[in-house]
């Protein structure tokens, strides 16, 4: 799993995760309720120090990739992963996504989440040419669980007590996307995306950056 290019979208840009990352993101994250479903809570420091260095390292893995998400402007929006690839089960998991607190709410975001789960459903679908692609959420985490459905995913079971979350053990729900279920997912995706169109904006504006 590979990943050297910037994936490269209408309203974001996908690239692996990289050192000169680090200040952008480290802002970004200083809001405590990004981590509140998150087994770590990277507000802190000392713990996004830790998350960085150790996501730096595991990415020289072939089964994992951290990728920055960065809007068509370049300015910083958050992090996700693809992980737990195996070619011989012909499957990867997609997750551990977050996003800064101020772009939460917002209408641009609607498009953008839409297509970072199209560039990397087909990344993964039609580059890795796998035949599931799993998502697991903390069962708490109601709007994540909401979003995954409305992306084309299906549930499709509960593992009790899965992970440890800030001292509390907390249920993981399953949910997946079958090769079978992708061309229909993906003209969904499309066709949910040619409905949001992003208003134009200076790049002279406080956030714009060219990193």
């Amino acid at each position: 799993m590979d990943i050297r290019k910037a994936i490269n979208g209408e309203y974001v840009i996908l690239e692996r995760l990289d050192s000169k990352h680090y200040e952008l993101l480290k802002e970004l994250a200083k809001s405590k309720e990004i981590w509140n479903y998150m087994m770590l809570d990277c507000s802190i420091e000392a713990t996004f120090d830790l998350w960085f260095n150790k996501t730096l390292s595991d990415n020289k893995i072939n089964d994992i990739c951290t990728l920055i998400i960065k809007d068509k402007y370049k300015t910083y929006i958050g992090t996700v992963a693809l992980k737990n690839y195996s070619e011989n089960n012909g499957k990867v998991e997609t997750g551990s996504l977050w996003i800064g607190r101020e772009f939460w709410g917002k209408k641009e975001i609607i498009p953008i989440k839409l297509e970072i789960a199209l560039l990397l459903y087909t990344y993964c679908f039609e580059e890795l040419k796998v035949n599931k692609i799993e998502f697991r959420v903390d069962c708490r985490n109601k709007i994540s669980q909401n979003m995954i459905l409305r992306l084309g995913a299906k549930y499709d079971g509960n593992l009790r007590e899965d992970v440890k979350v800030k001292g509390v053990y907390s249920d993981s729900l399953i949910y997946s996307i079958l090769s079978s279920e992708w061309k229909s997912v993906k003209n969904n995706l499309n066709t949910k995306l040619n409905l949001y169109k992003i208003p134009p904006r200076s790049p002279k504006s406080p956030d714009f950056d060219v990193v």
